[in-house]
């Protein structure tokens, strides 16, 4: 279920960045996206031990909420890190649905 909400995740953030607005608003949009996201991921969560997925995932997600807040702000390189922090969302998601497809197989 994480992998598919990851990627549901990725997929909107693309279409964001690629329609043409202002960066403030993309950037609010991130940052209200990466909050849903947030709420989703506690409210999945049976157990809350910190295993190195969770740190991943936490990780990630502060770098996306980093991202949005540097396109609102206008300084420390939004643009860059959200670029970086989706090519790396996405070789995890491709891992991770390897990782069940040859399970399944």
């Amino acid at each position: 279920m994480l992998a598919l909400v990851v990627l549901t995740t990725q997929i909107v953030i693309a279409a964001i960045v690629l329609t043409p607005q202002s960066r403030e608003f993309m950037g609010a949009e991130i940052l209200i996206l990466n909050g849903i996201f947030l709420a989703l991921n506690v409210r999945n969560r049976v157990e809350t031990t910190l295993n190195q997925a969770a740190l991943a995932s936490l990780l990630i997600r502060g770098a996306y909420v980093y991202a949005s807040v540097s396109l609102i702000v206008g300084v420390g390189g939004g643009f860059y890190v959200l670029g970086l922090v989706l090519v790396l969302t996405l070789a995890r998601t491709m891992v991770s649905c390897w990782a069940l497809l040859t399970a399944l197989g």
